[in-house]
């Protein structure tokens, strides 16, 4: 029977403002230091320990926080974020800032593609809150959740303009690693550049949310192993995952942990006399049975004789794999991480298989699968502490 996709669907930084960032907070209390804390992968809008906003899923296809960064409530402004010039504002350095507010790297700024469906697909409805004194906007997705926008209009030299008139807010310039503002008056968008500062409403990832290292997801059973008429079956998901849209865990070459990120390479179990090389598998250490990571030939195999189309499901942009006998999977575009950084994320996908050898020269070659929209193809290079996804296979021999 043809194997249908599951459709139902962190570092924390000190809480310091980078340089060349305005901010200025129109809250009545500071938000909480930020710590580690259960997560809230389902996007029920359960907040969690340490965490100051709750995500909230609108039927979209990330989520959306439930308050502004820096506010204390649903209706408050939160911080006012900008600099003179927010054409200029590299967005790492409000990333960081978001991050290290709220404690949590899922936090996102929203890039205009994010403004727009919630445009496309919400309706919005003027609102008086708080006794009469604050105007929102009470935006509904259409699963029947809603957020409320503050129109809080936005800060320049102290001065206050448009509020509870207008809502401006910074989404990401989606080509640029610039800022812009978005803005909402009577239900109507605009794109805004010019300097001033104003309130960040993040979003979250749906796949991100429950990337965590040391979050291993579900174990499929045998029986959920997906036959697409190769030499061995297929995981339906990601090591760290639990659905076949989400990302799952980004681990280096080799570590039993599933945990490092060192970026030195003698810190992973590598190294040794040639033909005397341990091996780890991570997908048979948390996997057991007959779960294995794949090895080049097996890659090969799902890269020469399936097919692949570029997609989106629910969200999440990769690769539907489709065998000879027309069973499919499907594998997210993760990107990949270093150190604590993540790379490529929704461009390009980078999986390891267990297959290393030694170049002509001595070095140490590893072998991953990568793919991006326009290409995919077996790479080998010298570099095992980058971290990237492992979807295994199941050998039932």
């Amino acid at each position: 029977m043809k194997k249908l996709f599951d459709l139902l669907t962190m570092s924390v930084f000190a809480v310091m403002l980078p340089a060349g960032v305005a901010l200025m907070s129109c809250s009545s209390d500071d938000p909480v230091d930020p710590e580690y804390g259960s997560e809230d992968p389902d996007g029920e809008g359960t907040i969690t320990e340490g965490d100051t906003l709750r995500m909230v899923d609108l039927g979209l296809s990330v989520y959306w926080a439930d308050r502004n960064v820096g506010a204390d409530s649903p209706y408050a402004a939160g911080d006012y974020v900008g600099s003179d010039g927010m054409d200029d504002v590299n967005i790492s350095n409000l990333v960081r800032y978001v991050t290290g507010k709220t404690g949590r790297n899922y936090w996102k700024i929203p890039e205009w593609k994010h403004v727009e469906e919630l445009y496309d697909h919400c309706t919005f409805e003027e609102m008086l809150v708080d006794d009469g004194r604050v105007k929102v906007m009470h935006v509904t997705g259409p699963n029947g959740n809603s957020i409320d926008l503050p129109m809080a209009g936005h800060e320049y030299m102290n001065d206050y303009s448009y509020v509870n008139s207008v809502g401006y807010y910074i989404y990401r310039r989606e080509y640029y690693n610039m800022a812009g503002k978005w803005c909402i008056y009577s239900g109507i968008r605009d794109n805004w550049l010019y300097s001033c500062s104003c309130p960040v409403r993040p979003i979250a990832y749906k796949s991100d949310t429950v990337a965590w290292e040391d979050y291993f997801g579900e174990v499929p059973d045998a029986d959920e192993a997906v036959d697409l008429g190769l030499s061995v079956k297929w995981a339906p998901w990601n090591i760290g995952s639990d659905r076949p849209e989400i990302y799952g865990g980004f681990y280096g070459w080799g570590d039993p942990t599933g945990k490092l990120h060192s970026e030195d390479p003698d810190d992973y179990p590598v190294r040794g006399e040639s033909g005397n090389l341990i091996i780890t598998d991570l997908a048979f250490v948390k996997w057991g049975g007959n779960w294995q990571t794949p090895t080049r030939e097996q890659m090969d195999e799902l890269l020469t004789k399936c097919e692949w189309e570029w997609i989106l499901l629910t969200g999440t942009s990769g690769y539907r794999v489709t065998g000879p006998n027309g069973n499919s999977i499907f594998l997210p575009a993760g990107g990949y991480r270093e150190g604590e950084a993540r790379n490529n994320r929704e461009t390009a996908g980078w999986y390891w298989t267990k297959t290393r050898e030694r170049g002509k020269y001595g070095d140490m070659r590893y072998f991953s699968l990568f793919f991006s929209e326009s290409s995919t193809m077996m790479y080998d290079m010298g570099d095992p502490y980058l971290g990237k996804s492992i979807r295994p296979v199941y050998n039932e021999e």
